[in-house]
């Protein structure tokens, strides 16, 4: 998106807060109603990213109507039409263009963690990740029984960069299997460039390490900033080694309807992948998550950038407030 279309979104934030807003406390919200037995505190304000308190755009509410007005919530399959506005989308957005065969559905990107996991590695194998990063990745790979190895960011006046020669150091010594990669990263929003990227698949090139990409802040990123996908760096020299996980939920608000991508553009990894699955993995797509993945696609182009607006609105209101504080007026 164009900032000078982030920037007419900002300017009609009062709009979007008045058609989308809404309290969420006692509607049996994680965020919301769970948040003081969970941080075991009193009146905490929840500061997290996992979901919003905006309404979801029109056109997925009259999408989700619809398929509640037909009354049937039987098995279902995707079909071409999600396919091509998925297809449609990451084209537009991202210059990746899907094929069909590629696509894996699972519930969520933390289950593909865990599923990618048990199936690119076995226990005790060593798996790198970047921190600070979102602490599934932790959990994923303590629950597994794989190796945890960390390296922390380099944290330059609040902008984070990678330390390669670390990394590649780390992963020869605990001879590393799988690097976990954030991009955008959670949380320290870093905006991964293609270049760095090179260097880090590059890396991963030289100790066959296997890349398994979360990239579902891939909506998230403003100004100048571009989310470059994994499997494009370099014209796509490193697909053979890269799984790609995303989805609609962060950017369209859908956390609970459960539906996410796995993105294998690989033969040999997909087959990998489908051989663990059929002894794994049972479950069909949730309907009501791919209704709502396709609607957002298809329709909610205008309702993301009203809320991208929004968000940056909001960074600068509190930017602003943190600077006069620290500064004494």
């Amino acid at each position: 998106m164009s900032l000078r279309l982030l920037e007419e979104a900002v300017m009609d934030k009062q709009t979007f807060l008045n058609n989308y807003y809404t309290d969420r406390k006692n509607t049996r919200s994680v965020k919301w109603d769970l948040v003081d037995s969970k941080f075991k505190g009193n009146n905490l304000l929840p500061m997290w990213v996992a979901d919003m308190d905006f309404k979801v755009a029109d056109a997925i509410t009259a999408a989700l109507a619809e398929k509640i007005a037909h009354g049937v919530y039987g098995y279902s399959f995707t079909g071409s039409d999600y396919f091509d506005t998925v297809n449609e989308w990451m084209t537009n957005h991202f210059n990746f263009p899907l094929k069909k065969a590629w696509i894996r559905y699972t519930p969520g990107i933390v289950q593909a963690l865990y599923h990618l996991l048990h199936a690119f590695t076995v226990e005790n194998d060593a798996v790198i990740i970047l921190t600070p990063v979102y602490y599934p990745f932790h959990d994923a790979v303590r629950d597994t029984n794989r190796q945890l190895i960390t390296l922390d960011l380099e944290n330059n006046d609040c902008h984070f960069s990678i330390d390669f020669k670390a990394f590649e150091k780390k992963i020869i010594a605990e001879q590393v299997k799988m690097y976990i990669h954030c991009s955008p990263h959670n949380p320290a929003g870093r905006v991964w460039t293609e270049e760095e990227q090179l260097r880090l698949f590059e890396i991963c090139e030289r100790h066959d390490v296997l890349v398994i990409s979360d990239e579902i802040h891939q909506d998230f990123t403003f100004g100048d900033s571009k989310h470059i996908p994994s499997a494009t760096v370099a014209d796509g020299r490193f697909r053979n080694r890269i799984i790609t996980a995303n989805s609609a939920s962060k950017s369209f608000n859908l956390a609970a309807l459960t539906h996410a991508h796995i993105i294998i553009t690989d033969e040999v990894l997909r087959k990998q992948y489908d051989d663990y699955a059929r002894t794994a993995i049972r479950s069909e797509a949730n309907v009501m998550g791919v209704i709502a993945t396709e609607a957002a696609y298809r329709g909610g182009q205008e309702w993301l950038e009203a809320l991208k607006g929004v968000i940056l609105d909001n960074y600068n209101d509190a930017v602003m407030a943190l600077k006069k504080s620290t500064s004494g007026d």
